[in-house]
């Protein structure tokens, strides 16, 4: 009889929290302008000079072979939800880019200049401490061309481009612009 009694009062609760409205400090009020002039000035090329680099470094099919398919985490830029999404692929690059010396340096500059701009809160200095100066980045040897890791911070880098173009164009529409958090 006693548990009965608990499951009705812990059962209440639990279910208001499931229907009030949740409200998470990614989804605070942002100036929308603010955002789109800092991504097209220094974001934008930032991230394009990542893709660049990683698709001149790497084939484009190496990361197409059946080994590597069916184990990628895919990153969705949710309508309605589009800086949450940015801020969760921002966090992700941050996370791949650990084992991958090569793009350390970029995913900082790129995590450092989306966190000021989005205010993510998710950027890791000490993971990066040890990058220094940026320079260049290296030809893989031969045996390192293809592997997970790169594989994974490719498909993270490409969904982070595609949804940050997806907040530009709908930041052109000023009704859609609303509803973004």
């Amino acid at each position: 009889m006693l548990n009965v009694f608990f499951r009705c009062i812990f059962g209440i609760p639990s279910l208001m929290l499931v229907l009030l409205p949740s409200t998470s400090p990614a989804c605070e009020r942002r100036d929308m302008t603010v955002i789109i002039e800092n991504y097209k000035r220094v974001i934008q090329k930032e991230v394009e000079h990542m893709e660049n680099t990683s698709d001149q470094l790497f084939r484009k099919n190496c990361c197409q072979s059946e080994e590597f398919k069916n184990r990628y985490i895919l990153y969705t830029c949710n309508d309605t939800m589009e800086i949450s999404s940015l801020c969760k692929m921002q966090c992700a690059m941050q996370n791949q880019a650990k084992r991958l010396k090569n793009f350390r340096c970029m995913v900082y500059q790129v995590s450092q200049n989306s966190d000021t701009t989005l205010k993510c809160g998710c950027l890791k200095p000490s993971l990066f401490s040890q990058t220094g100066a940026c320079g260049t980045v290296s030809q893989p040897s031969a045996k390192k061309k293809c592997f997970f890791a790169l594989c994974q911070l490719m498909k993270t880098i490409s969904s982070f481009s595609s949804c940050w173009k997806k907040l530009v164009h709908l930041s052109q529409n000023k009704t859609l612009l609303e509803n973004i958090c």
